[in-house]
């Protein structure tokens, strides 16, 4: 068993696609930049705002702090009440974890202030023993900053800890950090993508993956 699981938000326990998509677009056009699809916009979750304009705009010089503060301000008006909700099976999951005696961490490019609003609103702040957000470290995914966080706050070794997210940048981050890695195919990555990336576990409902953790 292990004894801790260390947790990605959007699209492992939120579904955030569409709010991050129409807030993205409207940040794009805000600012002027080219247009980019909702596929492109999918790409760059779970990386850290400031991170977002490297992927999308390779080939121009975008300002990465000006765009996340732009994002965090259109954020506000697209953030409409209920639509962010939790996955199928997320709280009865996370409940039989702690239950177990597994510490449950979020380790989220989401910046910490918004994450604690999540928490508290979606019911999960109960079930987590820490929370990490990309404003907390200087690195963020796929540098396993985060998960070294974590693991120093609890003095817990990489065999002694899982990490559960949807894209391949946590996929990336665990093996950095010589962690397990449970893929989620119910958010904003692909089977395919996870299989590169080194996921150990692919799953396919939440209720999937605290027999993984418990074994």
């Amino acid at each position: 068993m292990f004894k801790l699981a260390i947790f990605d938000f959007d699209g492992t326990l939120a579904d955030t696609e569409t709010v991050i998509i129409n807030t993205m677009t409207a940040t794009i056009k805000h600012m002027g930049l080219p247009f980019r699809t909702p596929a492109d916009i999918k790409s760059t979750i779970g990386l850290r705002l400031e991170d977002a304009p490297k992927v999308l705009y390779p080939d121009m010089v975008v300002d990465g702090d000006e765009f996340a503060r732009d994002y965090r301000i259109e954020f506000h008006n697209h953030n409409l009440p209920g639509i962010v909700k939790l996955y199928p099976g997320v709280l009865e999951g996370l409940k039989k974890i702690k239950d177990a005696g597994v510490l449950i961490a979020i380790g989220s490019s989401r910046n910490h202030e918004s994450l604690d609003v999540f928490m508290r609103d979606l019911g999960l702040a109960p079930f987590c023993s820490m929370v990490v957000g990309g404003d907390d470290v200087k690195n963020g995914k796929p540098d396993p900053e985060m998960a070294q966080l974590v693991l120093d706050r609890f003095n817990l070794k990489p065999e002694e800890t899982v990490m559960v997210g949807d894209m391949s940048f946590d996929m990336l981050t665990a093996k950095a950090a010589h962690l397990k890695g449970i893929g989620v195919t119910w958010g904003n990555g692909t089977v395919e993508e996870l299989k590169e990336t080194g996921a150990d576990y692919i799953v396919d409902s939440f209720d999937s993956i605290p027999p993984i953790i418990l074994s």
